[in-house]
């Protein structure tokens, strides 16, 4: 091994639609490491041992995408080091930009049946600052704003395309809502190929959860610093749905 302080630096490695990408050889490019290589495992993940310091350079590559590189920020003491990579598919991903009507559908009967299909019109737009990512924009005005983790956001890899919405460890990126004392939330992703040209459409699950919240009247949204709160004590209906079968449908108008 090389002189100097052995730090373990781990990562991941996923393409532009967030599915993780197994086989890719990442490689220390500067410093005392230079030549230490690594290969993504299935899950996209891999971990480097060396000597690093700061504005050391690190390539990750495959046949079949774009290489990326990163640059090592500061040591830090009392953290450990993480490399997480994005690699475009070397082939043009689709292109999302238009309107379109986006539709949940719970997979929980517990959820009243007027709310568990939502449909909402959508514009997506490109990602000023993201590779292949897309932003959904939602005009309706039952949503609730101001979230934590607003909004829905699209990758795409090719002619795959994800959808996510809200942090994906239970706190909704997207609140309606649905009648005077009621609303209902959304965190969880879906993905699959779009349909063949001139009516794009994305079918697929939504793996995720879904919360219906009933409160009493007069009461405010049953949002807390940006999440989604249902009041456990004074709420007159909570749903919290986890599942991987609800469904997505995303279709271009």
């Amino acid at each position: 091994m090389p002189g100097g302080p052995q730090v373990r630096i781990g990562g991941s490695v996923y393409d532009t639609a967030w599915r993780p990408v197994p086989g890719v050889r990442v490689e220390v490019l500067d410093g005392p490491s230079a030549g230490v290589t690594a290969t993504s495992d299935g899950l996209g993940a891999f971990s480097l041992i060396g000597a690093f310091d700061a504005g050391i350079r690190f390539r990750a590559a495959k046949a079949g995408y774009v290489e990326a590189t990163l640059t090592s920020g500061v040591p830090c003491a009392t953290c450990s080091p993480y490399l997480s990579f994005r690699l475009a598919l070397d082939a043009p991903a689709v292109d999302l930009e238009g309107r379109y009507t986006l539709t949940f559908a719970a997979a929980c009967t517990a959820i009243p049946e007027y709310a568990r299909t939502r449909t909402y019109a959508a514009t997506i737009t490109r990602h000023p600052d993201v590779a292949s990512g897309f932003l959904v924009s939602l005009a309706d005005a039952s949503l609730v704003r101001d979230l934590a983790w607003e909004g829905v956001f699209v990758g795409a890899a090719g002619d795959y395309i994800a959808v996510h919405t809200g942090n994906l460890h239970g706190d909704p990126g997207l609140i309606e809502q649905v009648a005077a004392n009621a609303y209902i939330g959304f965190d969880g992703s879906a993905g699959g190929p779009m349909g063949h040209p001139g009516t794009p459409t994305l079918k697929s699950r939504f793996d995720g959860l879904i919360a219906y919240c009933e409160v009493p009247p007069g009461s405010p949204p049953p949002v807390v610093s940006g999440r989604f709160a249902c009041p456990p004590v004074t709420s007159i209906a909570n749903v919290q749905c986890t599942s991987p079968n609800h469904q997505l449908t995303l279709t271009k108008r």
